[in-house]
């Protein structure tokens, strides 16, 4: 699910898959007017749009929480929800799988499956390194990759998320909950067929890009020993020909590796979404709603106090040597100018 903010990264995360052969049906959120219209002009074969009223409909209670949370309250509240939408829209289905909309496939995902095996829940823990154990208050486990399987345990699960986040899904930690991701913690007691992903090319992120190696045999990145599956971008900025990938924020180094591999690509994807050159059917160049999206999506964000944080975080990650910058990036996303 995604608003106009992150619709040249959603329309990536669903190139990425397709690129891969993988042509499973793929079901979108639509957070905002603009994405559903923007999304239905490109009529993307196996894409199904769904907006929140749609999902207010079929999910009692929904509507209320619109008006007792922040916008973005409302949306984590919406993530089980959607996942239940689906099965219920779909019931012949084997699997359910929620994606957060900024993240990438460099390789297929059956890896995960066969891991999960006869699982009826697969969940990704956040695998923060030892000095990163206090942010464990937001959630051992990251939303980022939750699967359900269809049967009677999996609807189970997914069913109690999904009436947790009706109850109480704040942006705050509060005695084990926060937001749509702490109660996956009581996933494992609860459910006892849920199972844990342990692939270290699963969901490599800012937040735990320090306990992993990448590299690059040949043309496979590999974290550890394992091929990558899926990078979170989570935090990633662009201002200007700087890109920022919020390492800095965990105390990550970005190495030449991390950014060759898999940062400068990934922008050179979004580049050419961002232009229309990308090989989708563009109703229209996504770059001409950026201004409006732009606006909408952050019309609340923008307090001194936000702005004076995000400055202070960019300049640190400069300094840090995080940051880079972009020069013209070629259709593999190799050119840069490291930040020295």
């Amino acid at each position: 699910m995604f608003d106009s903010g992150y619709l040249a990264r959603g329309l990536a995360l669903i190139h990425s898959l397709r690129e891969l052969g993988i042509d499973d049906a793929i079901w979108v959120l639509c957070l905002d007017d603009t994405t559903q219209t923007y999304l239905g002009s490109l009529e993307l074969p196996g894409v199904h749009l769904l907006n929140t009223d749609d999902l207010a409909t079929s999910t009692p209670g929904l509507e209320t929480a619109r008006t007792n949370r922040s916008r973005v309250e409302f949306f984590f509240t919406c993530t089980p929800a959607l996942v239940c939408a689906v099965m219920q829209q779909s019931p012949q289905l084997e699997w359910v799988v929620y994606l957060d909309a900024d993240m990438y496939f460099f390789t297929s995902p059956a890896r995960v499956f066969d891991e999960v095996g006869s699982g009826d829940v697969g969940i990704v823990p956040h695998r923060f390194p030892d000095h990163l154990k206090s942010l464990e208050d937001y959630g051992t486990y990251n939303v980022a990759w939750v699967m359900f399987r269809t049967t009677k345990m999996g609807r189970e699960c997914a069913s109690w998320w999904r009436d947790r986040c009706l109850e109480w899904c704040y942006d705050h930690p509060d005695n084990g909950r926060y937001a749509d991701q702490g109660y996956l913690d009581e996933f494992p007691t609860r459910f006892p067929t849920t199972k844990v992903i342990a692939d270290a090319g699963v969901n490599v992120a800012p937040w735990n890009l320090g306990r992993h190696k990448i590299s690059l045999v040949g043309r496979t990145i590999y974290s550890d020993e394992q091929e990558l599956i899926f990078f979170h971008f989570h935090g990633l900025r662009k201002k200007g020909d700087w890109i920022y990938p919020n390492l800095a924020t965990y105390k990550t180094k970005l190495t030449p590796d991390v950014r060759d591999c898999i940062y400068l690509p990934y922008i050179a994807e979004l580049n050419r979404i961002e232009s229309g050159t990308a090989s989708i059917n563009f109703a229209k160049p996504l770059h001409a709603l950026q201004p409006q999206a732009v606006s909408r999506n952050q019309r609340n964000l923008r307090s001194a106090a936000y702005r004076a944080r995000r400055r202070f975080l960019q300049i640190r990650e400069r300094r840090a040597g995080g940051a880079f910058r972009i020069n013209d990036v070629d259709d593999d996303g190799m050119k840069s100018r490291r930040y020295n």
